[in-house]
């Protein structure tokens, strides 16, 4: 047993230096696809200029925004990206260390195919806050289930400091705490639950400071998903075709498995889609949702099924994908299988093309267009406002440390007052790719094409 036992411990070491070295390579090029990746280099930048903390949106994200502000002098897209790599580290290792209660066996496997999960693998590489949360959220459930309520409580605030609706996880906590011990422990989850509150208001102070007490609230410019992206981004965009399937397949091998794990993986799963749905987005919403749907197959499946399922979850990383074919923020293809027109999108299946890979080349493609556009601004010789939508954060942080033509200015949306404004006081007015569109829906208009032009089919003279 203690052969058995040093076997795995050195298996689990493993896992943690294969699930760092698989993503040191995707870590160098850009902040990340997502616009809300820029959206925190600008905050880090704002905030180390100004002394005065500014977050990337609310409700805020302050613990990493503070540390990234902090670094921003040294700041660049491979050391940005290694913070959040790292902090998926610690997620990996502290969600292994809570499995192994559950399987001395097959811990550090269920501890690989959550560093694998598609959107995980992503996330932890962009500068983004998911996995510093989830960093937090994992050494605490480790702290729960060693029963250091407060040393737990301290780091479920700091996850909560990192997004706020990390919150949630505290029911799956509290419920696993009384189906596998048929009682609570009040006292010691009050303790909990007054430094979790204490800890993450030290950091939510600044915050409150600046934006006032309305500093819980959202904002979106882009309208309600239709049924089928809600259904894509929270089923094949977090899991991978390969990934949804397996899922699908062996759950009916491990449903009524483990009566309270069901209770459990159920109960959370309603609750994170009601959570999802207020703003169906982003798969990357449903990640705390993954490392319970992988702790419930743990104690659900026999070890062969449980080997060949977490097999499929690590291949559906990097192959079998289904993108945007757009060479302006779509992804390449590798092997295009299939492809079809759908409103006026292509969308093409890849065999061997998973949605790592997809995410990256993303990266290159929205970096080209961007300094195609950065290059086209040099021959502007009137004052010109550039609305920018989804490229605005990023056309910012590639000028931080470029000289650029001081007659453009890049906008995020402009309303029909400001465009008329501009008009007459002789401005040139462009809107980038697609923002017409969306400039159009942020301020209830159809006029954006009358009263700007588009910067792509702009010819210099």
């Amino acid at each position: 047993m203690k052969q058995e036992n040093r076997s795995n411990s050195n298996l689990f070491s493993a896992i943690l230096v294969l699930a760092f070295a698989a993503k040191i390579p995707f870590l160098f090029f850009g902040y990340g696809v997502e616009e809300d990746s820029y959206g925190t280099v600008v905050a880090a930048h704002n905030s180390y200029i100004t002394g005065v903390l500014e977050v990337s949106r609310l409700p805020g994200h302050p613990f990493q925004e503070i540390i990234l502000s902090f670094f921003y002098p040294i700041s660049s897209p491979f050391f940005f990206n290694l913070l959040s790599c790292i902090a998926s580290l610690f997620a990996v290792y502290f969600f292994g260390k809570v499995c192994k209660k559950y399987s001395q066996s097959f811990y550090w496997l269920a501890a690989l195919v959550f560093s694998f999960v598609p959107v995980v693998f992503i996330a932890s590489v962009s500068t983004i806050d998911y996995m510093w949360a989830m960093a937090f959220a994992m050494a605490s459930w480790h702290g729960v289930q060693k029963k250091q309520m407060v040393w737990a409580g301290v780091l479920f605030g700091l996850a909560i400091a990192c997004r706020i609706n990390i919150a949630a996880l505290i029911l799956p906590f509290v419920m696993i705490e009384y189906l596998e011990e048929q009682k609570i422990n009040y006292k010691s989850w009050l303790f909990f639950l007054i430094v979790c509150t204490l800890t993450s208001f030290v950091f939510f102070a600044p915050v409150i400071h600046r934006y006032g007490w309305h500093f819980f609230s959202y904002s979106d410019q882009f309208p309600y998903p239709n049924f089928p992206k809600i259904v894509y981004k929270s089923s094949i965009g977090v899991w991978g075709i390969l990934g949804v399937l397996a899922i699908l397949f062996y759950s009916f091998f491990t449903f009524r498995k483990n009566k309270r794990a069901d209770v459990v993986i159920l109960v959370f799963i309603v609750l994170q889609a009601i959570i999802y749905l207020q703003l169906p987005q982003k798969s990357a919403y449903l990640i705390p949702t993954i490392p319970f749907v992988i702790w419930w197959f743990l104690q659900g499946l026999e070890a062969k099924k449980f080997t060949k399922l977490s097999l499929i979850l690590i291949l559906s990383a990097f192959f079998c994908g289904v993108n945007l074919a757009d060479t302006k923020r779509g992804s390449s293809s590798l092997f295009k299988t299939l492809e079809l027109d759908i409103k006026g999108q292509t969308i093409f299946f890849d065999l061997f093309s998973g949605p790592v890979y997809a995410d990256y080349s993303k990266r290159v493609h929205k970096q080209v267009y961007v300094n195609q556009v950065l290059a086209k601004t040099n021959n502007l010789n009137a004052p010109t406002a550039i609305i920018s939508g989804w490229w605005y954060n990023q056309l910012l942080v590639d000028t931080y440390h470029k000289a650029i033509n001081p007659n453009v200015h890049f906008v995020f949306y402009c309303n029909q007052d400001s465009l008329r404004r501009m008009q007459q006081n002789g401005w040139q007015i462009f809107y980038l790719a697609e923002q017409e569109i969306y400039n159009n829906q942020m301020f209830n208009m159809q006029n954006t094409p009358l009263m700007a032009k588009s910067f792509d089919d702009w010819q210099a003279r």
